[in-house]
């Protein structure tokens, strides 16, 4: 009862990345409000609790399902197609995408994606 955790301790870690600092720290942050709280008024840590979903169970949802699927059931086939998918893709997209969690720049690729598997149709039937 009253017990607060950040960082690894309640596994703020980005799935995705594999790394855990940046979210360490924003608990930690979101934390620090809520400790004060407790230590003026005795208050609980539930709203602490509401406001970590608030702000990263949707963005773990994802990272987790793609993070797994990733690094448990891709072969290396399946790894060497998506980095393939990638390269159209600058540094800082890839960074925005595993780090930031803007998947809306993944649809960059698909054009150069589509534009390979016509010429690889047109390829094999000519």
């Amino acid at each position: 009862e009253n017990v607060i955790a950040i960082g690894d301790a309640v596994s703020t870690v980005n799935f995705l990345g594999g790394e855990g600092i940046r979210h360490g720290m924003l608990s930690a942050n979101i934390a620090c409000k809520y400790i004060e709280q407790f230590l003026d008024d005795r208050s609980s840590f539930q709203s602490y609790q509401a406001e970590m979903r608030a702000v990263f169970l949707n963005t773990w949802k994802i990272s987790e399902r793609l993070g797994m699927k990733k690094y448990l059931q891709d072969s290396d086939t399946l790894v060497d197609k998506v980095v393939t998918y990638l390269k159209p893709l600058t540094l800082e997209d890839v960074v925005d995408i595993l780090f930031y969690y803007k998947f809306e720049k993944a649809s960059k690729g698909l054009m150069s994606y589509f534009w390979r598997k016509l010429t690889a149709f047109f390829t094999r039937i000519k």
